[in-house]
């Protein structure tokens, strides 16, 4: 056990403040007006979109700017809000602290891998409200965690700066990247062609605004270029089925944007001709169905890697009609303006997006002529493509490691190496029994609730 430091004591994260879930948000609740819901992704910053509620909800379920929110799930971390006023989503705890707010989002961020450890799950990994409040940490003297904030802020404001512009680099990079195979797909990259608006006759589908075209281009649908086709529903009375063949299958999850990922494959056993049917060959480009709306139309190549392998009903296959566009433009293409082009047209539930077969089959498609040379258009795209991969790779790298030095700054910190210690300041041993005190004083209900758990004055309060 690590030794504590003079005046620290030993606690756990239920101790040390009050974590309020959010309220679960059901899509018929959504509107265009009122206070955002913030979710998950609006503390992550992998969706900057909000949707709305306009109703009336409690004051616990209220966020305002300045507020200490850790979400427990998907994604676990600690984050000081800093956006609108809004109302919690599900899986996002509101803190009301107990000791110093920016020590406890410090002390949140240093113990994050051991809460990752602690959680469950593969797809959404999360942990529970009991593992949440048992995890055991040290505390310092209340004194002594405001100090210990100020040096931190001190160490980290520069290199969180310098992290905050690598990201932003890395987000730019991955954008030449979806523009260049963008003009790929569309004959911007080829030489001495000017390009101009094509007409495409509608079919009652929000196409948005065509990308322009060389003048010989033609815009086509995809059921016009290629075969598409949906893959295999699995049915579990028949899996014991003797005249039933065994089958590698991809999954939603092993179809990436611009990446199969078949670490996993999972097996399953369906009728020979099901598997004759359904049968990849290289060159058919899989793209998905549904599932979250960042994992619409994304898809990439199938190149033979596994022998006899199909794929299920979540995953489109579109095998490309002779050499009228090379798999790897219509890929291209498919992961760009189709992302856009499937989120404007996808059914939304109120967890899932979906696209269906005979909308799929809709999706505009650039054409070229015969005479352009598109096995060197690839060859060229793809040179810049690893150019772009090799500066994508420095910059993680250089991300990993400024990761890595906050987290040693946050461990050095957290053993009273960061921040000077006083004998004057009053233990943290004491400021706990006086926590605890309070607590067990407040009132509770049915259930072991208390009745208002943020009545409990702050010791942070308290010091001023």
């Amino acid at each position: 056990m690590t030794e504590l430091p003079p005046g620290w004591a030993r606690a756990t994260l239920g101790e040390l403040a009050h974590y309020q879930n959010g309220r679960g948000f059901k899509k018929a609740e959504w509107s265009d007006t009122g206070r955002p819901i913030i979710r998950i992704q609006n503390l992550t910053g992998s969706g900057d979109n909000f949707n709305y509620y306009q109703g009336d909800v409690e004051d616990r379920h209220i966020v305002r700017p300045g507020d200490l929110l850790i979400s427990w799930a998907a994604t676990l971390g600690a984050y000081i809000w800093q956006g609108p006023e809004g109302v919690l989503n599900q899986h996002i705890f509101k803190v009301t602290p107990f000791i110093d707010k920016d020590f406890l989002f410090y002390l949140v961020q240093h113990v994050i891998e051991d809460l990752y450890r602690q959680a469950h799950g593969s797809g959404m990994v999360h942990i529970t409200k009991g593992r949440f409040d048992a995890m055991p940490v040290m505390v310092p003297p209340l004194a002594e965690q405001q100090r210990i904030v100020t040096a931190l802020e001190e160490q980290t404001s520069r290199l969180d700066a310098t992290l905050s512009g690598l990201s932003a680099s890395l987000e730019r990079l991955q954008l030449f990247r979806e523009c260049l195979t963008t003009q790929a797909a569309t004959g911007g990259l080829v030489p001495d062609t000017q390009r101009h608006d094509s007409h495409l006759e509608g079919v009652g589908l929000n196409d948005g605004s065509l990308p322009k075209i060389p003048a010989d281009w033609k815009w086509r649908r995809l059921g016009d270029v290629a075969e598409v086709v949906g893959g295999v529903t699995k049915d579990s009375k028949k899996q014991s089925d003797p005249t039933y063949v065994e089958a590698p299958f991809l999954r939603v999850a092993n179809v990436q944007r611009g990446r199969l990922v078949l670490d996993e494959v999972t097996r399953i056993r369906v009728p020979k001709a099901k598997l004759d049917q359904l049968r990849l060959q290289p060159g058919d480009v899989l793209l998905n169905e549904g599932g979250d709306r960042d994992k619409l139309g994304r898809g990439w190549i199938w190149e033979g890697q596994i022998d006899d392998c199909i794929h299920q009903n979540h995953v489109f296959r579109a095998r490309v009609r002779g050499t009228i566009v090379h798999p790897k433009i219509l890929a291209w293409h498919l992961n760009g303006f189709g992302k856009y082009w499937c989120d404007r047209n996808a059914r939304q539930t109120v967890n899932l997006a979906s696209i269906s077969l005979k909308k799929i089959k809709m999706l505009p498609v650039a054409v070229p002529p015969e005479f352009v040379p598109q096995e060197a258009l690839v060859e060229e795209i793809e040179s810049r493509i690893m150019a772009a991969n090799r500066s994508e790779k420095s910059l993680q790298l250089a991300i990993d490691r400024g990761l890595r030095l906050r987290s040693l700054i946050l461990k050095v910190a957290f053993k009273a190496h960061l921040a000077p210690q006083d004998p004057g300041d009053e233990p943290a041993s004491t400021l706990l029994m006086r926590i605890r005190s309070e607590r067990a004083a407040t009132p509770r209900i049915s259930g072991g609730r208390r009745t208002s758990i943020e009545s409990v004055t702050t010791q942070e309060e308290k010091l001023h």
